[in-house]
Formats: structure tokens, sequence, C-alpha cells
């Protein structure tokens, strides 16, 4: 089987395959060892498409390590830097999401929550996520205390 691909295609499929790598590989390394079959294999394919540097003009993008074709340094650095602009924005948004619920959880009980309608109860919870959106954007973990609770 071939596949076709332009220029600008196959340097997408490198950046996109990276980030899958890198991703998987923490994954794999700090979550669950399930995830290190697809780490390695996301490698392989890796490895893999960078034997085609050559044939896209794509060889900017490479060097050589042990005899290897790897991603170079730099355009490593640049695809993190993007993977660190997301789990910035992964990190507020998911943060400003947990304390939504929590506040509708403080606010309505179990059997409440149940009869609300859904709509109107995913409604409340936008609001409050854009709620807590805001306060996170005026002033990042300022605000934000832990207190122990000796349940």
């Amino acid at each position: 089987m071939q596949i076709e691909l332009s220029k600008e295609q196959y340097k997408s499929l490198l950046r996109a395959t990276d980030v899958a790598g890198f991703i998987y590989g923490v994954m794999g390394d700090a979550v669950d060892e399930k995830y290190k079959k697809q780490s390695n294999e996301i490698d392989g394919l890796i490895d893999h498409l960078l034997q085609y540097a050559d044939k896209f003009g794509q060889t900017e993008f490479v060097e050589k390590y042990d005899g290897k074709n790897i991603l170079s340094d730099e355009y490593s650095n640049e695809i993190l830097e993007d993977v660190s602009e997301f789990e910035e924005y992964a990190f507020w948004d998911n943060l400003a999401k947990k304390l939504a619920v929590k506040e509708m959880h403080e606010k309505y009980s179990i059997k409440e929550r149940e009869k609300m309608a859904e709509m109107d109860f995913m409604r409340e919870l936008w609001g409050l996520e854009e709620k807590y959106n805001q306060i996170l954007e005026e002033d990042g973990l300022d605000n934000i205390k832990i207190e122990k609770n000796d349940k």
C-alpha cells in the first residue's frame, strides 16, 4: 500500500506523530505500563517516517544519531513548545471545570442533581466554569487555598 503525501502533509504527519509519541511516552513512564506498547509503536512509526525525509525534502528537520535518523533538536523543541502551551491551557481549563463540578456538588445533593433537567444542569455548570475561568485568568493560583480536611 502507498500513501501519497505533499511535503507539508509529511511535515504535519511528523509533527503529529511526535506529539503522540511524547504523550504516550509520558503516559507509559508515569501513568500506566499499558501505554508503553503504544509508545513503542509510535517510536517505530517515527523511525519509519524519518527514512523518507530526503524524498520529501525535509532533511532540515532530521539529524543523524548513532547512524539513525532522528528529529533535530530544534524541531523537537519547537514541537515541545506547542505541547507545553497545550498543557498550560489544559491545566487552567481542567481546574476551572473541576472547581465548577465541586461547587455544583456542594450546592446540590445527588438527588437534586438527578432531578435537574440535563440542559439546566449543563447551563449552570458552564456558567460556573466561565466564572472560574475568569477568576483564574485574573488571579492565577493566588486565591487557591488547600485546607486539610480531617475526615
